[in-house]
């Protein structure tokens, strides 16, 4: 099988692949991170009917990678990953949707085998 493209044509394909590997590798050095520095964790929690809830939180691992007494909540975790990969992506909208979206996917082993995010 043989593919003629345009000039035009072989110009948007390479930039949709670059695209494509580009945001591969953002999304694999945020997970990274996550997994070597955090592990998932439930914390039961009252609701205002005194019942027990679960609530998402994230234990940040020693410089041993042992889990520390210190617990986070996704959205500290959140905030540390803004700090973390303020340059990731420039338009800070976007950078904050992708993060929030790198979380949500971790937290919930929403990642493929194969690095992709549910959504973005």
């Amino acid at each position: 099988m043989k593919i003629i493209l345009s000039t035009r044509g072989e110009k948007i394909l390479t930039e949709s692949i670059l695209n494509e590997i580009s945001d591969f590798s953002k999304e694999s050095s945020v997970i990274s991170y996550l997994d070597s520095h955090y592990i998932r964790a439930d914390v039961d929690k009252s609701n205002e009917f005194g019942e027990l809830t679960k609530q998402p939180m994230v234990v940040v691992l020693d410089s041993r990678k042992q889990p520390s007494e210190i617990t986070i909540t996704l959205e500290q975790l959140f905030e540390r990953l803004q700090f973390k990969f303020q340059k990731i992506i420039a338009n800070t909208t976007e950078r904050d949707a992708f993060l929030h979206q790198v979380i949500d996917d971790w937290y919930y082993k929403r990642v493929s085998k194969n690095g992709s995010l549910t959504k973005y």
